[in-house]
């Protein structure tokens, strides 16, 4: 998992990955990589492989990071979400709370955005509409579930002007 860390952290992946205008076309670029099919694959048959997975996203999420510029693991955060999504759903919540809170981010936090309002708009059943209407569907993300209730502040501009403002932040009460 080293080398998809590697590969998913590096600023030509970064550089790749930004050169979307919407996030359809950032789940498109980020697909395409052989570092994310990789560790997509990991995670889908190792929940250990996902455990690691989020443990870098808490791990990445806590980093101090220079004001002034753009998040370094802002992709990165973003594309673990996306991988966690359809391979571990219940653990793509988790991480989405902590990934929503990224500072000096865009990618981390409209993925994180997202995962956290269709969870909580669909009880555990979200639909993903944003995160898998692209054309070339190779990540489903129509089956969430794992967290039995989560509130959170999600900024009506986060969510491309479709998200309903709340107060709060992310608090995951339980687990099913």
């Amino acid at each position: 998992m080293k080398d998809q860390f590697a590969a998913i952290e590096s600023d030509e992946f970064a550089a790749e990955a930004n050169l979307a205008s919407g996030l359809s076309d950032f789940l498109f670029q980020i697909k395409r990589s052989n570092a994310f099919t990789s560790l997509f694959r990991l995670a889908s048959e190792s929940s250990s492989a996902a455990y690691a997975i989020l443990s870098r996203v808490l791990r990445l999420s806590k980093l101090s990071i220079d004001s002034r510029y753009e998040n370094p693991f802002d992709t990165a955060v973003a594309v673990y979400l996306v991988i966690l999504a359809r391979a571990k759903p219940e653990l793509a919540e988790i991480a989405a709370t902590h990934a929503y809170h990224l500072q000096n981010s865009w990618w981390a936090r409209k993925t994180a955005a997202q995962v956290l309002e269709e969870s909580t708009y669909n009880s555990g059943a979200g639909s993903y509409s944003d995160l898998r209407d692209y054309q070339d569907s190779h990540i489903d993300f129509s089956c969430i579930s794992g967290v039995s209730k989560i509130s959170h502040s999600i900024p009506y501009d986060a969510v491309g002007g479709s998200g309903v403002a709340k107060s709060g932040s992310p608090q995951i009460s339980g687990t099913k």
